[in-house]
């Protein structure tokens, strides 16, 4: 594991113009899809994981190889927990990413934004003003907000 940011501003430029191959939420128990504690990232171009998510309002960006995502795929599993699809929010994977950052919003907190190619807006927010809440998405095209 390599945690590469920790902040709540940050640019991903190691991300920058790459094509994403999959694109996964992690929902913990009764969550909702739109409200993941980590989101996976990987490129085509690379079997590295990135893995991204807000924590007590701060933005955290790591990567991991293949097989240490794979067993948290079977932990989360085991555990009731489920994986999400994201790709069909962002228009279908592959797609290119043409950025990724972390500024600050609302409440003060940390979230996490992905663009792509097509014009998707791809953001990973705190739900409130509690620190040890969850994160949600916000999602919007050039077509449409999701």
């Amino acid at each position: 594991m390599s945690r590469i940011y920790q902040d709540y501003e940050f640019v991903v430029a190691e991300a920058s113009n790459r094509p994403v191959l999959q694109l996964l939420g992690l929902v913990f128990d009764d969550d909702g899809d739109d409200a993941p504690g980590v989101v996976y990232m990987q490129f085509a171009d690379t079997l590295e994981w990135h893995r991204f998510f807000v924590q007590a309002h701060i933005g955290f960006w790591e990567t991991y190889d293949d097989a240490t995502i794979q067993e948290e795929f079977d932990d989360a599993n085991e555990n009731g927990d489920r994986l999400v699809d994201y790709g069909p929010l962002v228009g279908g994977l592959p797609r290119g990413l043409t950025s990724a950052c972390s500024y600050v919003g609302e409440f003060d907190a940390a979230n996490i934004r992905l663009t792509f190619d097509n014009g998707t807006s791809f953001v990973l927010a705190s739900m409130e003003v509690d620190l040890d809440s969850r994160s949600h998405l916000k999602v919007s095209r050039a077509d449409r907000t999701l």
